[in-house]
């Protein structure tokens, strides 16, 4: 059912809203992060060259001022932001009250990870499929432990051993499957009935050991 583990790119002119984001530390009756002044950022209207950006922290308070090139991230209560467009260009990247400078390229996805245990945020470059029978699957560390990902009650792997404040991106066919976040072996969190869908983004973020600390996002193209 699963490909191995393969890089692949984003046809950002079809990624156009946010379509769900169930975050565990969230209510349950929470809505999609709000799109707010970013609500445009997978129209075509954003430059073909230009870059998207989002940040994951272990503590959302922590990176409630985080900006890049002055711009703020958009951090919800679960501690995953939307994305930001920016134009290609050397920006500062302010998080926590450190400041590190980023090389931003044509067409990119970055994500940020910030974590409790580490003095610099870590840069993940995603690399997307552009398959329109496919979808992407991501699973993002930001634990001190490696992180896998197994599908339904056999447990079968998915994506094997993340390491710590890293993250790896999957291309998968369309199913709606039981997802297991394991750590260290043990699982910490299940999705049941995760609906994987074609043209979509679902993305796994491990922002702890407990059940409440694992956050997925989606994002979806539109039909």
């Amino acid at each position: 059912m699963f490909s191995d583990e393969i890089a692949f790119k984003i046809n950002r002119r079809r990624f156009v809203r946010l379509v769900t984001a169930f975050a565990g530390v969230m209510a349950a009756n929470q809505s999609v992060f709000a799109a707010g002044d970013d609500a445009g950022i997978y129209d075509a209207d954003v430059p073909k060259d230009w870059s998207f950006i989002r940040i994951a922290a272990t503590d959302p308070a922590a990176v409630a001022t985080a900006t890049i090139g002055e711009k703020p991230f958009k951090v919800s209560a679960g501690g995953i932001s939307d994305y930001v467009a920016r134009a290609p260009g050397d920006y500062t990247l302010l998080v926590k009250g450190q400041s590190t400078p980023l090389s931003v390229g044509q067409g990119q996805y970055l994500t940020v990870l910030a974590g409790a245990n580490t003095k610099e945020p870590v840069v993940v470059a995603d690399v997307f499929t552009s398959d329109p029978a496919k979808c992407a699957l991501a699973l993002y560390n930001l634990t001190t432990m490696p992180v896998s990902l197994t599908a339904l009650a056999k447990r079968s792997p998915v994506i094997k051993a993340v390491a710590p404040m890293s993250g790896v991106s999957i291309e998968v066919n369309a199913v709606a499957i039981d997802l297991n976040v394991e750590i260290s072996g043990a699982i910490a969190r299940t999705f049941e009935k995760t609906t994987l869908k074609r043209r979509s983004v679902t993305s796994i973020f491990v922002l702890g050991s407990g059940p409440n600390d694992i956050v997925l996002t989606s994002v979806s193209a539109k039909a």
